[in-house]
């Protein structure tokens, strides 16, 4: 493919021009390249961070190296492919739009306007423009959260081009600028109004009725625990929980004088642990060949400002992963803040313990990713965490220190949790009681067996 002739879309990076998508509209739905402006080549070192740490900046074209045949993707692809829904939700998002399936490159164009991080795709010679602000288009949650089967992302049909991964449904709102904490008033995100909250409404039937519940609090004992955590909510949309974040990769900036009312909301890069090792989202899990810890220590070591209290606050995380029961923490369930070139590590996000909603297993929950190559969760204990950190050079007595802090937070944060969501553990819907109330329960045994043992179980 000739790079003059290919089909492009402009890449930018919170009202910055930083790169081109490319692609042979003859050959594929899916991208060819990535080729950075010259206004990046020509202000970063070669190998600096930009978009992602898996496409380092180059003057070359970024191409897509297949591995293992011609039927494989690259990098390229797989950083791509991490910013859109997955699943039935794409399906549907794709059928809206009469585009065809699998057109990655159509959908981007169609929906890439507010994404994760600070990345929006354009046309070519379009800019995302901030000097004028369209008058607010109100949201009417209820309606919104019906629509989401519908319209997955948006819950409304004239989405304005959202992308988010994930299978979930989910709503991106925006909070309008004069919102007070006794009333929020929510619009619809647009180009130069980024998406300020994601909106996960509780499923009304099936096996995870009740995981929103769950994740509203073990999201409140990380926090309770001082780990850095998004901001998360429950609130009632016609009897029904709605868990509320607030997108730690987006930063509102109060009015810039008295005679200003307007607030200005800027994005803030970041990626998964997926695209910063150049993993597709669909090998998320280690055991299907996705990332590691490892991986993601030594990510933090080569790039963060300050290593060794990054990889902490890494070990933090991993350790209340296993304390709270939560078996879902794969590889697009980490990820690093990228700004001037170089990386922290993100505030913990989808979290929530997820045995209570799996089927008994006697041999144990299968993990996401494996800590001292424990696979199960019953396998990981004390030591096993320990022993994860120090492979990354963090010294044992500092590992055993976050270990042990980080257990006795999240014990007293569920119970901290438990109280402040007791209204909806004592909820009228049978099911959603019921298994909000069994997450508790499992909560707190997967953290006071922590905090008993220095030993991985024996092998069942």
């Amino acid at each position: 493919m000739n790079p003059q002739t290919a089909e492009r879309l402009a890449i930018w990076l919170d009202g910055r021009h930083v790169a081109d998508l490319l692609r042979d509209p003859r050959a594929s739905h899916k991208p060819y390249g990535l080729q950075y402006t010259d206004e990046i080549t020509d202000s970063l070192d070669t190998g600096a961070l930009c978009l992602s740490a898996s496409l380092p900046v180059s003057r070359r074209l970024l191409v897509n190296k297949p591995k293992g045949g011609i039927n494989r993707t690259g990098p390229v692809d797989h950083w791509v492919a991490a910013l859109l829904p997955e699943g039935e939700a794409l399906a549907i998002m794709e059928n809206n739009a009469g585009l065809a399936r699998g057109d990655t490159f159509g959908f981007l164009r169609r929906f890439g306007h507010d994404c994760a991080g600070a990345v929006a795709f354009l046309p070519p010679g379009d800019t995302p423009d901030t000097s004028s602000v369209p008058a607010p288009e109100p949201v009417d949650l209820a309606e919104a959260i019906g629509q989401l089967p519908y319209y997955p992302i948006a819950g409304y049909e004239h989405d304005d081009g959202l992308s988010l991964g994930g299978f979930q449904a989910k709503l991106l709102l925006t909070e309008a600028p004069d919102s007070t904490a006794d009333l929020p008033r929510w619009i619809k995100p647009r180009l130069n109004v980024p998406s300020t909250h994601i909106c996960k409404p509780d499923p009304i039937e099936g096996t995870t009725v009740g995981l929103v519940i769950s994740e509203a609090i073990a999201m409140h004992a990380l926090r309770f625990a001082e780990i850095d955590a998004a901001h998360t909510q429950l609130v009632d949309v016609e009897g029904r929980p709605v868990l509320l974040a607030t997108r730690f990769d987006r930063l509102i900036h109060p009015p810039a004088d008295a005679d200003s009312h307007t607030s200005t909301i800027s994005r803030l890069h970041q990626e998964s642990l997926c695209q910063a090792v150049g993993v597709a989202p669909t090998e998320r899990f280690q055991r299907f060949g996705g990332p590691t810890y490892a991986q993601l220590a030594e990510l933090l070591l080569s790039h963060g400002l300050d290593p060794d209290a990054e990889q902490r606050a890494l070990l933090a995380q991993i350790t209340a992963t296993v304390a709270l029961g939560n078996t879902d923490a794969h590889g697009c369930n980490y990820g690093l803040l990228l700004r001037d070139g170089s990386a922290r590590l993100t505030p913990a996000y989808d979290v929530a313990n997820t045995t209570a909603f799996l089927p008994r297993r006697p041999e144990g929950h299968r993990i996401a990713i494996f800590p001292d190559e424990k696979d199960r969760l019953l396998y990981v204990g004390r030591k096993s965490l320990i022993a994860e950190a120090t492979q990354w050079g963090l010294p044992a007595s500092d590992a055993a220190e976050v270990v042990d802090q980080t257990i006795s937070g999240i014990i007293a944060g569920i119970t901290d949790a438990t109280n402040h969501y007791d209204s909806w553990l004592q909820s009228s819907d049978p099911e959603r009681r019921s298994n909000a109330q069994r997450a508790v329960e499992q909560m707190t045994q997967h953290a006071e067996r922590l905090a008993a043992t220095s030993e991985a179980p024996p092998n069942s």
